[in-house]
C-alpha cells in the first residue's frame, strides 16, 4: 500500500492544520502522523481511515494508483564501510 504523500500534505495545508491537529483530530500521535506523511512508517488500515478523515478524504483518495511513489525514492543499498566483499563477490568478480 502506497499513499500519496503529496496529497496528505497539500490537503493538510489548504486545511490549515499542523501536523499536530491533524493527529489529533486522526487519533494518532503527531510523531506516528508526522513519520506516515515523511513515508517512514506505513499506517495500519484504521489509522489510514482516520487521517483521511481528518483531512476530509475518503482513505482511497490518499492511496496512489500504481506501485510507484515518485515522492519518495527508495534508497539504493550502500555497503556498510568497512566491509569486506563475501565469498561469492569475491568469486564472481
Amino acid at each position: 500500500m502506497k499513499l500519496d504523500l503529496v496529497k496528505m500534505r497539500v490537503r493538510r495545508a489548504e486545511l490549515g492544520l499542523s501536523q499536530t491537529e491533524a493527529a489529533e483530530m486522526a487519533g494518532i500521535s503527531q510523531t506516528h502522523y508526522s513519520f506516515i506523511e515523511q513515508g517512514k512508517r506505513v499506517p495500519r488500515l484504521d489509522d489510514l481511515s482516520g487521517i483521511a478523515s481528518a483531512l476530509g478524504l475518503t482513505a482511497k483518495n490518499l492511496l496512489l494508483e500504481s506501485e510507484e511513489n515518485p515522492t519518495m525514492p527508495r534508497p539504493k543499498k550502500q555497503p556498510a564501510p568497512g566491509r569486506k566483499k563475501g565469498w561469492l563477490a569475491k568469486f564472481l568478480g
